[in-house]
């Protein structure tokens, strides 16, 4: 399957959803509303790629009420994500590249961004 830039959509109403607040993480982490930047300037950025790979992983659990089970793989999944960047920061410092994820960040507990400290995961 074939993905381009265009097929990518960064909505608004997510954002709005995130600003009020309606899974509790707003002003929570570092990769949630207000510490990220506006939508608006992230598209911008976004239009600046021309390379976009999709990763993703499919863990297991018990059912679909299995809350435990689906942190637990939504964390390890964002670990690999953070292993990736930075064994893509040591081997090409120069290279330019983001990457994305679902949902807000539950890897620290607590959080640096609650505490007023940088991302202790970057």
């Amino acid at each position: 399957m074939s993905l381009h830039q265009a097929d990518v959509v960064f909505s608004d109403e997510v954002r709005k959803l995130c600003e009020m607040n309606t899974c509790g993480n707003y002003g929570k982490n570092w990769i949630c509303p207000p510490s990220v930047e506006p939508i608006d300037n992230f598209r911008e950025r976004f239009s600046l790629f021309d390379t976009l790979l999709v990763v993703h992983q499919v863990y297991t659990v018990k059912n679909s009420f299995d809350r435990n089970g689906m942190k637990a793989g939504m964390n390890a999944f964002k670990d690999r994500l953070l292993d990736l960047k930075k064994e893509t920061e040591t081997s090409d410092p120069d290279l330019n590249f983001i990457i994305l994820g679902a949902g807000g960040c539950h890897l620290c507990d607590p959080c640096a961004y609650a505490e007023g400290e940088p991302c202790r995961k970057r």
